[in-house]
């Protein structure tokens, strides 16, 4: 019979601030804009929170402009990538019931795109 991981034995008292990455987890983990350490969005995922978030008023670390910008260049290198994937992107976003973004901005440019 195979031992099942005891749940508790990842659990630590030891804190790692936010400004370093997990120590045995570097790889996974890049900085963010707020200058700490966060697990990485791979292309995809970035297309998903772009479609849904947009970048009106950007973010309390980042500014509208540079927001749009480096979510267009995330757009383009999808679409690059496979352009039928992000209109199914699109479209999974768009039609989703309840609705996944509040806005259909972002979707209808990236459609334009």
């Amino acid at each position: 019979m195979a031992r099942v991981p005891d749940p508790l034995a990842g659990v630590s008292a030891v804190a790692t601030p936010q400004s370093q990455p997990i120590p045995g987890r570097e790889t996974e983990m890049v900085r963010n804009d707020a200058g700490g350490h966060v697990f990485a969005k791979d292309l995809w995922q970035r297309v998903e929170d772009f479609l849904i978030l947009g970048t009106t008023g950007g973010t309390y670390y980042v500014g509208q402009d540079k927001l749009t910008a480096d979510n267009v260049a995330v757009l383009f290198q999808a679409i690059r990538e496979n352009g039928v994937r992000v209109v199914e992107l699109i479209t999974a976003v768009s039609t989703a019931r309840p609705p996944r973004a509040p806005k259909p901005r972002p979707a209808l440019f990236a459609l334009a795109a």
